[in-house]
Parts: structure tokens; C-alpha cells; sequence
């Protein structure tokens, strides 16, 4: 979850005249059920 709060700070830290562009690579890879990636995903999405 910090790696995923620290994505978010610097994107709120970027120019608002700049285009922001995300590629998870592997997603399916990190989305298995052991891993809690999807509902960290998930909730930054939400509140961001």
C-alpha cells in the first residue's frame, strides 16, 4: 500500500498541464488471490 500511496503523491505533485499515463505490467501476475494489489488498486483509485 505505501508504494501505491507514494505513486499517488507524486502524481499530485505533477503540473496540471501534464498528461499522466499509467502501465501496470503483469497485472495478472499481481492480482493473484495471496496478493492484496487489486484492493489497494481499487481503493487509491477511489479516493483519488
Amino acid at each position: 500500500m505505501y508504494a501505491l500511496y507514494q505513486l499517488i503523491l507524486t502524481i499530485n505533485n505533477t503540473s496540471k498541464n501534464d498528461q499522466v499515463i499509467l502501465f501496470f505490467d503483469e497485472l495478472l501476475w499481481l492480482a493473484i488471490r495471496r496478493s492484496d494489489f487489486l484492493k489497494e488498486l481499487e481503493y487509491f483509485w477511489n479516493i483519488s
